[in-house]
Order: structure tokens, then C-alpha cells, then sequence
């Protein structure tokens, strides 16, 4: 039996992504990989905004005051590592298998959740599934 699906688009990579409703958690990214990148991007805006603060200088003033210490002690080298041999790979196929098959695939896969890849519906959601009855504060 097919399950129905909620078609969205990625917040970050703007794909048009397909999930049942069993894997749907409010997703907004098609992937993990997605998500993830999205989280460092985030991460990355955060700590750049931080480091623009009056205590995000002094910490950073600090940490490089730590690390110029760090290095007076050391007074040794270890020499220069061997440099790596350049390889050259030769093309193993010189133009894709799939291209034959590709408006096949790609029509097979529009009936599919991309996450758990069971059969949806062919009747697709843009919203979300709301509850039926709303749970109200006593």
C-alpha cells in the first residue's frame, strides 16, 4: 500500500526532496550531508559573529598570547618531509553508462520516498499533517 509524501525543497541545496510520512520530522534538508553543511555554515556565522565581540577578542588575544608561548620552547626541527611522486590515472570511462537509461531512472524514482525508499501515493503533499485535534493549555 502506498504511503502519502510531502514534496519539498532543500533549504540548503534547493533539490526537490519527497519523504513519507513516516520518515517526516518537519525535515528541511534532503540529506545528511545537507544538513550537516548547513550546521558548519551556521557553526562558522556563529563564531564569526562572536569573534566581533569586546570578549571574543580578548579570548582570541589570549589563545595567540598561549600559542606564541607554546612555540618559544620549542627549538628543535624536524626536517622537511619527502615530497610525493605525481601519478597519472587513466579515464576508465569516457562517457556515462546511464545516460541511455536516465529518463527511466529518474521517473521510477519520483514514487519514491528519499529517505526509506518505500512506494508513495501519487497525490502529494505541500504542507504538513497536522493533528486532528489540537491539544489546548489547562
Amino acid at each position: 500500500m502506498c504511503t502519502t509524501a510531502r514534496l519539498f525543497q532543500c533549504a540548503r541545496c534547493f533539490c526537490q526532496t519527497l519523504i513519507c510520512r513516516f520518515c517526516d520530522r518537519g525535515n528541511q534538508y534532503c540529506s545528511a550531508a545537507c544538513s550537516s553543511k548547513a550546521r558548519r555554515d551556521s557553526h562558522k556565522r556563529a563564531n564569526r559573529k562572536y569573534a566581533q565581540t569586546r570578549k571574543g577578542k580578548h579570548q582570541n588575544a589570549d589563545r595567540q598570547r598561549r600559542y606564541r608561548q607554546r612555540q618559544t620552547q620549542k627549538v628543535t626541527d624536524q626536517g622537511s618531509t619527502p615530497k610525493a611522486t605525481l601519478v597519472s590515472l587513466p579515464l576508465l570511462v569516457s562517457r556515462p553508462v546511464l545516460r541511455p537509461y536516465l529518463p527511466d531512472v529518474a521517473q521510477s524514482l519520483n514514487r519514491v520516498c528519499h529517505f526509506c525508499l518505500t512506494n508513495i501515493s501519487p497525490l502529494i503533499r505541500n504542507g504538513f499533517l497536522y493533528r486532528s485535534t489540537r491539544h489546548r493549555p489547562r
